[in-house]
């Protein structure tokens, strides 16, 4: 399942992996429980398989 996706994934893509809205997911990374950093306006997590 998470085989498709490479180390570096966007919101869009965990909403998809967690199948997820986007704002359960915002609200996942404003509070920390997802590890992610900010580049400019996109959040973006990393995959530790």
């Amino acid at each position: 399942m998470f085989n498709d996706y490479h180390g570096i994934i966007t919101v869009d893509e965990l909403c998809e992996m967690l199948r997820i809205g986007k704002h359960s997911a915002y609200t996942l990374l404003a509070f920390g429980q997802i590890k992610a950093f900010r580049r400019n306006r996109v959040w973006i997590s990393r995959i530790i398989l």
